[in-house]
């Protein structure tokens, strides 16, 4: 199971910090959504990059 979770966890963090550097580069205007998109690259990979 942690073989199967690992890699999940990894394209977690690699969505988030795209997001992240996207945010930097055209902040939202709604300043709560700043921290909501990361968030939702953590636990939604790639339903979570193609919303943003």
């Amino acid at each position: 199971m942690n073989q199967l979770a690992l890699p999940f966890l990894l394209f977690g963090v690699c969505t988030a910090l795209m997001i992240l550097k996207d945010i930097f580069r055209h902040l939202h205007p709604v300043r709560v959504m700043n921290v909501i998109w990361p968030l939702t690259g953590l636990y939604m990979p790639f339903v979570g990059w193609l919303a943003w």
